[in-house]
């Protein structure tokens, strides 16, 4: 019995991923000649870096964030349009630095990309219980100085830890979009309530952005709330929309 729990014990935390990180993946900002890309399913985290690095350099981004207001839930749709062919032109010109295993046992690995051929990158794994928490974790998601915007996305950690870590950078880059937003829409849906036909009103903010140079600035993994949490940041004359009239 006590051996099965062990067991058990070893593949939980294996299946939850690693908590030590290569300066490279947690501090990128400080590296801005990577792009970083995750394996997912039966593609490879080459091929996420290619897509990353196109929709990165330029892209088209388009959401909605609906806002409801008695039960203040949140959902959003959000996606990105990049040229096919800048795609076309980075295939196979991306080289590795660096690569690690975010989890073994399902094959899940995270890798450092460049267009140059020689990068020195330090191989040596940080963990996450040996850093302070980083201030941008506990303010506002988004947030800006006179040069940049910033945004804050964060994700439940779950099996998949390449998936929170994917859709926490996304909703960081979606942050800062609706964080800029001018234009609300009301509109009125049926509300869900028990006693009477009372109504919920939602505010439905309509996005459509064309960003350039996205960069990804840090990660971090805070165990104590099963999350994890990236902050992107974009220069602020490479964010162009109708609502910000450029």
């Amino acid at each position: 019995m006590k051996r099965f729990f062990i067991t058990s014990l070893f593949l939980f935390t294996f299946l939850l991923g690693t908590d030590s990180f290569p300066e490279w993946f947690l501090y990128q900002g400080r590296f801005p000649d990577i792009t970083v890309g995750f394996s997912y399913g039966s593609s490879s985290e080459e091929t996420d870096a290619e897509r990353l690095y196109c929709a990165y350099q330029e892209c088209y981004a388009y959401g909605t964030l609906y806002r409801y207001q008695d039960f203040d839930q949140k959902h959003s749709d959000y996606f990105y349009i990049f040229s096919p062919d800048s795609l076309a032109a980075i295939k196979g010109k991306l080289n590795q630095h660096g690569r690690f295993a975010s989890n073994l046992i399902l094959r899940q690995y995270i890798g450092a990309f460049s267009k140059k051929k020689t990068l020195e990158l330090q191989k040596d794994l940080i963990s996450i219980a040996s850093l302070p928490k980083p201030d941008w974790i506990s303010g506002r998601p988004f947030f800006q100085d006179d040069t940049y915007y910033y945004g804050v996305g964060s994700y439940p950690l779950g099996g998949n830890q390449n998936d929170a870590w994917k859709t926490a950078e996304e909703r960081a880059v979606f942050t800062i979009m609706t964080g800029l937003a001018v234009q609300f829409h009301s509109v009125i849906i049926s509300g869900k309530a028990e006693e009477d036909d009372d109504f919920e009103k939602v505010m439905a903010e309509r996005l459509k952005y064309r960003l350039r140079n996205i960069q990804v600035m840090e990660r971090y993994l805070d165990r104590s709330k099963s999350q994890v949490l990236v902050m992107v940041r974009i220069l602020k004359g490479d964010v162009f929309s109708p609502m910000l009239k450029k």
